[in-house]
């Protein structure tokens, strides 16, 4: 067996890998997304309601 048809079959055995590593990233970036409207949520409200007062 060559080396390359070794290297493809160890590529054949990682499909979902890559939808795992995909989804873990997705909840990294949703949790930080929570986590800094949580800490920044009072202030995020009180500027559109300032905007909203311009109007």
């Amino acid at each position: 067996m060559s080396i390359l048809k070794k290297y493809k079959s160890l590529f054949k055995k990682q499909k979902g890998q890559g939808l795992v590593e995909y989804a873990f990233i997705i909840i990294f970036i949703a949790m930080a997304a929570f986590f800094a409207l949580g800490y920044l949520g009072t202030s995020v409200i009180h500027f559109f309601n300032y905007l909203i007062s311009l109007l």
